[in-house]
């Protein structure tokens, strides 16, 4: 990508919005994140619920989304970014809030851990330097945890 796109791209992802998924959200942004999942073609656990979604809210568009659940005192995610926000930030910045989603589970459970298995080995680096660590790899899945603090 060369750097005019890449910074008119950039420009026009300054009004994304990061915020948790509820049942009133309007339909475009279920809509969104549905079509995210689908596009992407990616197995999303039936026990994750959307959570956390990036999308300009002008122009209704979503760019990226997190699924999660907390089961077992574990808060697991999954992260989908459209094609076209890769690389800009966003999936640092929905992870940013996952991990801020966690440290709400922190306060009221006992021993908590949170995992995210990661199938883009891409994203291994940026969850490494978020604080995450390989627990394990199985084929093309990377299992990681957030180091305990």
């Amino acid at each position: 990508m060369n750097k005019i796109l890449y910074f008119y791209k950039l420009a026009a992802l300054n009004n994304i919005s990061y915020f948790n998924v509820s049942e009133e959200d309007e339909e475009w942004i279920i809509e969104g994140i549905d079509n995210l999942r689908a596009k992407e073609k990616l197995g999303i656990s039936y026990r994750k619920e959307p959570s956390i979604v990036a999308a300009d809210l002008d122009e209704e568009i979503v760019y990226g989304a997190i699924w999660s659940s907390f089961i077992d005192d574990t808060y697991s995610f999954d992260i989908i970014v459209s094609d076209e926000a890769r690389g800009l930030g966003v999936g640092s910045a929905l992870i940013d809030r996952a991990i801020q989603s966690f440290d709400f589970y922190r306060d009221y459970h006992d021993d908590p851990k949170m995992e995210v298995h990661v199938v883009n080995p891409i994203l291994v680096n940026t969850f490494l330097k978020k604080g995450f660590v390989i627990e394990e790899i199985i084929g093309n899945e990377y299992i990681m945890r957030l180091k305990d603090e």
